[in-house]
């Protein structure tokens, strides 16, 4: 889901429903600066994008199952278990 930035109070923050914004769209919550808002309703495009990025430990992307990195019982790098917990709003 996309979230949006208010047209007239550009505080507020809305999940955008359809491919336009709308008067329909449902309020997120009110920041304290426009800049704050316009951050928020970035985050939620980011951190999808951030599940398509590759670890910068070992290059595998996010998603995909780890690689060996040649060392007996180890199969996932320190930078991959960081990105999947963080994806999962996990510890790690």
């Amino acid at each position: 889901m996309r979230w949006r930035t208010g047209r007239k109070v550009l505080r507020t923050v809305y999940a955008r429903l359809g491919d336009t914004p709308s008067d329909g769209d449902p309020l997120i919550g009110v920041m304290d600066t426009p800049e704050l808002a316009k951050l928020a309703a970035a985050a939620p495009e980011l951190l999808e994008r951030l599940k398509e990025m590759p670890c910068i430990v070992c290059q595998t992307a996010v998603g995909a199952p780890p690689k060996s990195l040649g060392i007996p019982g180890i199969t996932e790098c320190p930078g991959c278990k960081l990105a999947r917990a963080a994806i999962a709003g996990a510890e790690p």
